[in-house]
């Protein structure tokens, strides 16, 4: 075996018994698990580009996808394939998990066995409890409440927050904090989409 697509093949096999006793299903090259109506739980097995520094090298991602947020922020069809590029909870935004010095990067140069031996033992150690805290949409909130965005989210944390309120039933209040924070960033085109998003639901007296 000495192709890297197929060595990231292996790997994924390796992985897969030990993450479907989490509840986790394997597809493409991911694991996803929903453990809340339209909360997603995402852990990708990424392969360096050939061009990059990462070239052969593997990487355990991590996201959390809610269908809200997609509703909200990206505005085209859901994918067929959800990945952690589509999560708006990321491991590069995170900075309450431990993820070594080199991000999560491995060789493949390596004893593959032992590889997923190690991958085995950052998911249990770092990857999972971060997950296993972050389950519903009311332990997300509780998490940013304590730690800000640098539990996971990215620079437009307000907004969100502000989606993810919306999406726990509290749409009234949800939806006034989106238009807050459009009222806030007014030269943002990025915020004049959402707003555009949202504007119909808005109460009268509002948009």
């Amino acid at each position: 075996m000495t192709d890297n697509e197929d060595k990231r093949k292996y790997i994924l096999s390796g992985l897969e018994t030990f993450l479907k006793n989490k509840g986790f299903k394997k597809k493409g090259f991911s694991f996803k698990r929903e453990t809340e109506t339209g909360l997603l739980q995402i852990i990708e097995l990424r392969l360096g580009p050939s061009w990059s520094i990462n070239s052969g090298q593997i990487n355990l991602g991590f996201g959390i996808f809610s269908d809200e947020w997609h509703k909200f922020l990206n505005r085209w069809k859901m994918p067929s394939t959800i990945r952690t590029a589509d999560c708006e909870i990321r491991d590069c935004y995170c900075n309450i998990v431990d993820q070594g010095d080199n991000h999560n990067w491995f060789k493949l140069a390596n004893s593959l066995n032992d590889l997923i031996l190690n991958l085995i033992n950052l998911l249990e150690k770092n990857i999972l409890p971060y997950l296993d805290r972050h389950k519903t949409r009311s332990n997300i909130l509780e998490s940013y409440n304590k730690f800000g965005e640098k539990m996971g989210l990215p620079p437009r944390h307000k907004l969100s927050v502000a989606i993810l309120t919306y999406g726990m039933g509290k749409k009234e209040k949800g939806l006034q904090l989106v238009y807050e924070e459009f009222l806030a960033n007014l030269k943002n085109p990025f915020y004049v989409g959402v707003y555009e998003t949202i504007k119909n639901e808005l109460p009268q007296t509002t948009a």
